[in-house]
């Protein structure tokens, strides 16, 4: 027989964890992307009411919290003169979590495409983005451009937008570049919620799937007390573009002064709903393959205010006139 000197078992390597941090980030030039070259995946980025300038666009790795300043504004824009102009603000790699708030996206100087994408095409480790109370603003580029766009052969799980603007800009999300790839779609999950489209050149949202039929699982969509106001005011325009997605779900939200358009919306397939909405001056809903299309109403939803959306005390849009549920922004 032999000897053999040592253990019998392999020791376990664990790794120490590294306990997350919150790191206070100065507004300035490019004191956003250093902060976060420094940090570790957990940390948190908290931003003061200020501007914060890039000069080269932010990549996200890892899970990654950046917090602007509830009680002021924190201005996230491109340095007036580049060498290099950017085509986006934040990329989010493979695997990336990206949980985001209180921000102002302005996209006025150096005409980007995008303010926010999706890793580098046919990159299809799963990533998300988390944003609540973000506005969007000034993404005119009309060169391809959006505000979001999702690359070809990319997957989100999760896109969730609560309390958000995306306002003035030639597009919304864009997730149709797989649109030549048979059974592909770009996020398994995409929620909007108590959120602002408005003043957008073509589609808000336009999430779609090339497949046989709507009844084959695959993409979910969830708007919920939102509105859509002068989107693609066009006769041929459509405000949200879901073909091929199995779930969509829109409730208690509003679509108002896209006078040109005709059919708002196409929904198909039993897990494709529309309800408790209202239209006015942006055509109607079109349904078919048993998608549901109920209360849905067409009256004036009397604004007291354009720019925040609030109904005037007599507007149908709330719950004490329409005898069901609040329609629109919660305010």
């Amino acid at each position: 027989f032999s000897l053999r000197a040592g253990t019998g078992w392999k020791p376990e390597i664990i790794k120490p964890k590294i306990k997350a941090k919150t790191i206070a980030v100065a507004p300035g030039v490019e004191t956003l992307r250093k902060a976060l070259s420094k940090a570790n995946s957990g940390d948190v980025l908290t931003l003061e009411t200020g501007e914060y300038i890039l000069e080269k666009s932010i990549k996200i790795s890892g899970n990654v919290t950046i917090t602007g300043d509830k009680g002021g504004t924190s201005i996230l824009r491109i340095k007036e003169k580049v060498n290099k102009p950017l085509n986006y603000f934040i990329r989010l790699n493979e695997n990336a979590k990206l949980t985001i708030s209180n921000i102002f996206f302005d996209g006025k100087t150096q005409n980007p495409k995008y303010a926010i994408v999706s890793p580098e095409e046919n990159q299809n480790g799963l990533y998300n983005v988390f944003a609540k109370n973000i506005t969007f603003k000034n993404f005119t580029n009309t060169d391809g451009g959006s505000i979001f766009k999702a690359y070809k052969g990319t997957k989100a799980d999760t896109l969730r937008f609560v309390s958000c603007r995306f306002e003035d800009s030639y597009r919304g999300l864009n997730l149709s570049y797989d649109k030549n790839t048979s059974g592909a779609y770009s996020a398994n999950f995409i929620y909007i919620e108590n959120s602002v489209f408005s003043n957008i050149e073509e589609l808000a949202i336009n999430y779609i799937r090339t497949t046989p039929s709507p009844l084959i699982p695959g993409g979910k969509l969830i708007i919920d007390h939102s509105v859509f106001y002068n989107i693609y005011n066009q006769e041929k325009g459509k405000i949200i573009r879901t073909n091929g997605i199995h779930h969509v779900e829109i409730t208690n939200s509003v679509f108002d002064n896209s006078y040109k358009v005709k059919t708002a919306l196409v929904l198909k397939g039993p897990k494709n709903s529309i309800s408790n909405c209202l239209f006015h001056t942006s055509g109607f809903p079109k349904t078919s393959m048993n998608a549901k299309s109920e209360k849905i109403l067409s009256k004036n939803p009397k604004w007291e205010d354009k720019q925040l959306f609030v109904p005037n005390e007599n507007s149908v849009l709330l719950k004490k006139n329409n005898k069901t549920e609040t329609i629109g922004l919660i305010q």
